[in-house]
């Protein structure tokens, strides 16, 4: 295999690249993977940047809801609305993600993940998303 047909890969741990050999692939840190420890180790990550992902979702229609309160409460209710709209939707995407992590069985949130998701019927962004 030349250089040019040599895959460019993404080290699982730390996000450098990676450098193929005829077993195993190691990264400029020093992680050393074989094929199937990367494969393990490429799904773990595609399910923790999911998680992370819907963190930042729940997180925005947590900050929208909180901002469309304010707003209301002065008055601009178009600016309200169109913030509670982006909740729902942020809100909606939280579900699929959940639907696509139990599908690729990543059940187990990281550790820096919110302890209580938001919920989608209190305006406050407050409690338990299920």
């Amino acid at each position: 295999m030349s250089d040019a047909d040599t895959p460019v890969v993404a080290c699982p741990a730390c996000g450098g690249p990676l450098s193929a050999e005829t077993t195993s692939w190691t990264c400029a840190v020093g992680h050393r993977y074989s094929h199937a420890e990367l494969a393990e180790g490429q799904a773990a990550a595609c399910v923790r940047t999911l998680w992370y992902a819907l963190r930042s979702l729940e997180d925005r229609a947590i900050s929208s809801r909180f901002a469309a309160a304010s707003y209301e409460q002065d008055g601009f209710t178009r600016q309200a609305e169109l913030l509670l709209t982006q909740s729902v939707d942020d809100l909606a995407m939280v579900d699929r993600l959940h639907v696509l992590l139990q599908d690729l069985k990543g059940d187990e949130r990281p550790r820096t993940a919110h302890p209580a998701p938001v919920s989608h019927d209190e305006p406050t962004g407050q409690g338990s998303h299920s």
